[in-house]
């Protein structure tokens, strides 16, 4: 989940956090793997909607739901994405490197919300983007903890 008022300052609220960060702070962005690993970046209206859904179905519908987008973005295009929206001039590094239990593409199967809530994300990708990139161009540049994350998971063997 993402949008405004999430964490800029916490390494593990999510790329979005980081990359944002690290592009108007003026450092680089690394990224692991080969940057074709996928997330689903749901904005937080659409959560707050399927809870709502939920909160409101009738008592017969229960059980767990997967609220996402449903859409795979890969982590390249976030951080082009990203650093164009910020007229960064900083570097993006494929590293290679992976975090030990991380899976490849993860996204949301929204099919069981859709069909027993009737509930749709309705907020695009690149329109949440655009809202969120909005909102932290207006915060203060804060103290981007992202090399002490990795520096813990180096020290806890999680990254290779």
């Amino acid at each position: 989940m993402y949008g405004p008022g999430q964490s800029l300052a916490n390494p593990y609220t999510g790329i979005l956090s980081i990359f944002s960060t690290r592009f108007r702070s003026g450092g680089d962005v690394n990224i692991f793997e080969d940057g074709k690993e996928s997330r689903d970046f749901v904005y937080v209206d659409d959560v707050v909607a399927a809870t709502i859904a939920a909160l409101e179905s009738p008592p017969t519908v229960s059980g767990a739901f997967n609220i996402g987008s449903g859409q795979p973005v890969d982590v390249l295009t976030v951080a082009s994405l990203l650093k164009h929206d910020f007229d960064a001039n900083c570097k993006v590094n494929m590293t290679g490197n992976y975090r030990i239990g991380d899976i490849r593409h993860n996204y949301a199967d929204i099919r069981r919300a859709s069909e027993l809530l009737d509930w749709k994300p309705v907020v695009k990708f690149h329109d949440g983007l655009a809202r969120f990139v909005s909102w932290v161009k207006s915060q203060q540049i804060g103290t981007d903890g992202y090399e002490h994350a990795l520096d813990e998971l180096r020290s806890r063997g999680m990254l290779r």
